[in-house]
C-alpha cells in the first residue's frame, strides 16, 4: 500500500516538475498534491488506533484530528481558489493571493501527512 502512495507522491512531484505558467497551473498542481496528502490521510485513519498492545504502526486519534482539521482548510482554500479563478472578474493579484492561500493550507496538510507512519 505504501508503495501505490509513494508512486502516487512521484508523479505528483513529476507533475510539479515543470513550473507552473500562471494562477491556473499552479491551482491545479496545489490540487494534484491534495488529493495525494488525503489519500494518505485516509490510509492512516483507517489504521488501528495507538493504545498499549496495539500494532507497531497504528494512527494516534490526535493526529487524525489536526490531519482532519488541515484537510477540510485545504479543501476550503482550493475550492476558494477555484472560485476566485474561474469568476473572470478577479485581478491577477486576488487570484495570486487566492492560490498562495491554497498551496500554504496544502503544504501544511502535506507535511502532516508526510510526517506519519502508513
Amino acid at each position: 500500500m505504501k508503495r501505490i502512495f509513494v508512486g502516487l507522491m512521484a508523479l505528483t512531484l513529476a507533475a510539479c516538475a515543470t513550473t507552473p505558467k500562471d494562477a491556473a497551473q499552479t491551482l491545479y498542481a496545489t490540487e494534484g498534491a491534495l488529493t495525494a496528502a488525503v489519500q494518505i490521510a485516509t490510509v492512516y485513519a483507517q489504521l488501528p488506533t495507538c493504545a498499549k498492545g496495539a500494532p507497531v504502526v497504528c494512527s494516534d486519534p490526535a493526529t487524525v484530528t489536526r490531519i482532519d482539521a488541515a484537510a477540510a482548510a485545504a479543501q476550503a482554500a482550493v475550492l476558494a481558489a477555484q472560485t476566485v479563478i474561474t469568476s473572470g472578474s478577479a485581478s491577477a493579484a486576488a487570484q495570486s493571493a487566492a492560490v498562495a492561500a491554497a498551496v500554504s493550507a496544502v503544504a501544511t496538510l502535506t507535511s502532516l501527512t508526510s510526517a506519519v507512519k502508513t
